[in-house]
């Protein structure tokens, strides 16, 4: 087991998982869309690298299984969420549809 997985067998893991889910039991970026979806997974919003004072003590969020194995993995590979509102604009700040546009002024499209 690489050092960052051996936390996920601890008690303490075990007690703050079963927190967050208590406390948040809805998966946060279904909501963001819409959808109402029973969280399965604990993420960790900022990526811990291994280090056991953010691994413990970072934010958490909770997330369905299909949203933390897909969105969540894309926006680490790419730095943006890849999901849209209901009406198709991207949800993510860091998006380039997002971004202000240099000489134009910043009215909905």
């Amino acid at each position: 087991m690489t050092a960052p997985h051996r936390y996920y067998k601890t008690r303490q893991w075990y007690e703050l998982r079963r927190l967050q889910l208590a406390n948040e039991p809805w998966c946060r970026i279904c909501a963001r869309l819409g959808r109402h979806t029973r969280a399965t997974t604990v993420d960790h919003v900022r990526r811990h690298f291994g280090n056991a004072e953010a691994f413990f003590n970072g934010p958490l969020q909770s997330l369905c299984a299909v949203c933390h194995s897909s969105i969540k993995r894309a926006f680490e590979l790419s730095g943006h969420r890849s999901a849209c509102d209901v009406n198709g604009r991207p949800l993510s700040r860091e998006h380039h549809w997002n971004r202000p546009r240099r000489g134009i002024s910043n009215r909905p499209r």
